[in-house]
């Protein structure tokens, strides 16, 4: 735990809590198997609470707990980028998908960046209040969580084949009702092959999306519009409709700045390169940048990412290189 620190730095096996604190950077975090992964306070890997601020969370791992991380309250000009987040769940109801990469659980939490992670899913809640003014930034979201057992229960979930059943919601890019002025910009979303039944945008739990914006658990499971109206969405790629979409609002970004940022984010997902973007055919396997990998996960986890996708869950992702010329 991290109680009023100042410019700080950590390397853990562990879950960790930040609070009061500034500037302190998490590294090479593994967060994994939470004794008692349920709801109330005791079963998050990764907590930012109580004004902690510009907080810098990097090449970690956060698996198997009720909440791969939460923000409460806090967050504001903090980092989260190049980490692999997956496996959240409520012991007792396995069924159901938590949250995952998010900046939220609190009233407050706002302004933070992720860049380069892996997740189950990216969202936003509003258990104790909404967060707003958030950014997600080159990410790859599968929509489902890798399978596991709950050690507690020996229960195994499995998200693709709907193990123990009614798994939901199923969702890569969700933010819950009062979650506004968020912004998803050059992600991709959704796993190749595995979108039969999914619309591109949903508001209700019960219809997986690959956005699911302004939706709401309770009955009778209001959907909140602000929160679509005052999203930005741009150069997103998605496994649903398998093309990219941009945000026809926004004029400030120069042609060739979004065209190089798609160029490098895709390029490195997708081994063929991704057809008819923006005219161009083709994305070309352009790694001239220079490369950050992922965490060295494979060691950390046994492998267990080699048994999906390898192209996707091994993707290295290049730091971009934005052209204002």
């Amino acid at each position: 735990m991290s109680n009023f620190k100042l410019r700080c730095y950590y390397q853990l096996t562990a879950p960790d809590v930040v609070k009061f604190s500034f500037r302190v950077q998490l590294e090479k975090v593994y967060a994994h198997n939470l004794v008692w992964p349920v709801l109330g306070g005791g079963g998050y890997n990764i907590s930012l609470a109580w004004g902690a601020s510009e907080i810098l969370i990097e090449n970690s791992i956060s698996v198997l707990a009720n909440k791969v991380m939460v923000v409460r309250s806090s967050g504001a000009g903090s980092v989260v980028a190049y980490n692999y987040m997956d496996d959240g769940f409520i012991s007792w109801q396995e069924n159901w998908q938590e949250i995952g990469l998010n900046g939220s659980h609190m009233v407050g939490s706002h302004h933070m960046l992720f860049e380069g992670n892996y997740a189950f899913n990216i969202d936003s809640d509003k258990t104790h209040g909404n967060s707003i003014y958030h950014t997600f930034f080159r990410n790859y979201v599968s929509g489902y969580r890798y399978p596991f057992t709950n050690t507690l229960s020996g229960t195994v979930v499995d998200d693709l084949n709907s193990r123990p059943g009614g798994n939901g919601p199923l969702r890569a890019a969700g933010a819950m009702a009062y979650s506004y002025w968020m912004s998803y910009i050059g992600n991709a979303l959704g796993t190749p092959g595995r979108t039969n039944g999914w619309v591109y945008d949903s508001g209700y739990m019960g219809t997986p999306g690959i956005f699911m914006f302004g939706w709401d658990h309770p009955s009778p499971y209001p959907i909140d519009a602000n929160v679509a109206a005052t999203a930005i969405r741009d150069s997103n790629y998605d496994y649903l409709t398998n093309r990219v979409h941009l945000d026809a609002r926004i004029q400030i970004i120069h042609c060739r700045t979004r065209y190089i940022l798609l160029r490098n984010q895709l390029s490195s997902m997708r081994p063929a390169g991704i057809p008819g973007l923006l005219g161009h055919g083709s994305i070309p396997q352009d790694h001239s940048s220079s490369m950050r990998s992922q965490p060295k996960r494979d060691t950390m986890l046994g492998g267990r990412l080699r048994s999906r996708d390898e192209p996707l869950m091994a993707a290295r992702w290049p730091c971009l290189q934005v052209c204002y010329a």
